[in-house]
């Protein structure tokens, strides 16, 4: 007898035979148990953290607001006003210029030098992209074996 032959009779034996089947109190007991347990509420969110986790993000809120609030008593809402009117005295006015000459900066440079070649270089990312995924799938079937019939 082969070993194929030895298979094939093991299998026959096997499928022969009764399934196993559960005890009949099995599934009463089961259901009894399920039925009268509650589902416990469980806190979600931010009362499921730990506590000392909970301790540390109230402290960094509060940190925060904190010091939001000290930068509005430095930096007065009226240099906001003044800015808006052409008269920005100030710390603030000088932030405020250095942004807007930063991003004229970059709108100059995304016109000039980035715009005309994006839809190229996309189209060049795309491509590369499908190509690698092809090769990786005739690596993966070829080199790795992924798809024999066998």
């Amino acid at each position: 007898m082969n070993q194929t032959d030895l298979q094939q009779l093991l299998d026959r034996e096997l499928k022969q035979l009764p399934l196993p089947r559960a005890p009949e109190a099995l599934l009463s007991k089961v259901l009894a148990v399920t039925v009268h347990q509650a589902p416990a509420a469980s806190p979600s969110g931010w009362l499921a953290w730990p506590r000392a986790w909970q301790l540390v993000s109230a402290a960094a809120l509060i940190a925060l607001v904190a010091g939001a609030w000290s930068l509005l008593q430095i930096a007065h809402p009226m240099d906001f006003v003044w800015r808006a009117v052409g008269e920005a005295p100030g710390r603030v006015g000088g932030v405020v210029q250095g942004a807007s000459e930063a991003s004229t900066l970059v709108r100059v440079f995304w016109e000039v030098v980035l715009k005309p070649v994006a839809a190229y270089v996309s189209v060049l990312a795309i491509a590369f992209g499908l190509a690698c995924a092809l090769l990786w799938t005739a690596v993966e079937r070829l080199a790795l074996g992924g798809a024999s019939e066998r």
